[in-house]
């Protein structure tokens, strides 16, 4: 396990972050860790309305990932991002890592925000489908899909 862990720094401090970011946010709401968040209350750290996204705020598209409504939703997406983002580490290294979490989940809370303008963007969901995503082709038959060698 320890030997596993080793292998994936990055994913592991990513999940802890994610963590870190909804006891911080809950200490500065003044609410216990296992109270629910309210998306508009933590606007200020970064969630935002999906009709409301300027260009000049789209630094939410990244910030929204570490921050969540519901303590339970929260463990789970910190959990697979360890897991799920470490196997994606330890195969390819901490770039690839990063760039398929940071970037597929900015990609992920743009389209939520195109297809919801209503509701509050928020949520590491986004960047872990990518890893869940990669680790599908990559157990497909042939590595790849229909037929096709996506990598070797």
């Amino acid at each position: 396990m320890l030997a596993k862990i080793r292998r994936a720094p990055a994913a592991l401090v990513w999940g802890l972050s994610i963590v870190a970011a909804f006891a911080l946010v809950a200490a500065d709401l003044d609410q216990p860790l296992t109270a629910t968040q309210h998306s508009r209350d933590s606007t200020a750290y970064g969630v935002f309305k999906g009709r409301d996204l300027e260009v000049v705020e789209s630094w939410r598209l990244l910030a929204s990932q570490w921050l969540h409504v519901k303590p339970k939703h929260m463990l789970f997406n910190a959990v697979i991002i360890a897991l799920v983002g470490g196997a994606l580490e330890s195969r390819l290294g901490v770039w690839p890592f990063l760039t398929v979490g940071l970037i597929g989940g900015a990609l992920g809370q743009l389209a939520g925000a195109w297809a919801y303008p209503h509701a509050f963007i928020s949520g590491a969901s986004q960047a872990y489908l990518p890893y869940a995503v990669w680790r599908s082709l990559r157990s497909a038959p042939g590595n790849g899909l229909g037929g096709w060698r996506l990598w070797a």
